[in-house]
């Protein structure tokens, strides 16, 4: 009757150690999913943020070719009634107003596209975040499978060291044996 009870234990102790390590494992498993997940997330994110940055450059070089047609446009105009009113637009006043206003209307464009530019900037840091984070994320993923695998082996070993002594005492300390 000892021997089977020392048997159960036996066996008890396996299945725990069993158990402990399936444990281990499935939590370091969904550790690593979940930082595996948050890093497609961020990866995502990065992209968007990269995507952002291109849109905003984009517009900011339309914006700024359209305010460089505005600009030609009034300037025309002021060209056109100077003229018709039979000012001579070539030289003086007339000519310093036109330079002054075509280095106006240029500083509004480069304005504009300064302006979509930092926008951009802002959308690049963020990218790069994003990139830095995804990775941040992949390292925790890899961490938490080393980390299973270490406690997986952990478990084993003091399974082992308690089959051992559960070995040790049933066995009267000469080894295990199954019968009277």
């Amino acid at each position: 009757m000892a021997a089977a009870i020392g048997i159960i234990g036996v066996v008890a102790s396996l299945a725990g150690t069993v158990v402990s390590a399936m444990g281990a494992k499935q939590q370091a498993d969904a550790q690593a999913k979940q930082a595996d997940y948050q890093a497609q997330v961020a990866r995502n994110n990065e992209i968007i943020a990269q995507q952002q940055a291109n849109a905003a450059r984009q517009a900011g070089a339309v914006e700024a070719q359209t305010q460089d047609y505005k600009s030609r446009q009034i300037a025309g105009t002021q060209k056109a009634i100077l003229g018709a009113s039979g000012v001579d637009i070539e030289s003086g006043s007339p000519l310093a107003i036109q330079q002054s206003q075509a280095e106006l209307a240029r500083l509004d464009a480069l304005t504009v596209q300064s302006n979509a530019e930092r926008k951009a900037w802002g959308f690049d840091v963020e990218a790069s975040n994003q990139k830095a984070q995804a990775g941040l994320y992949r390292m925790q993923a890899s961490d938490a499978r080393a980390a299973g695998k270490t406690a997986v082996l952990a478990s084993l070993i003091g399974g082992v060291g308690k089959f051992a002594g559960k070995w040790g005492d049933s066995s009267g300390g000469g080894g295990f044996s199954l019968g009277g």
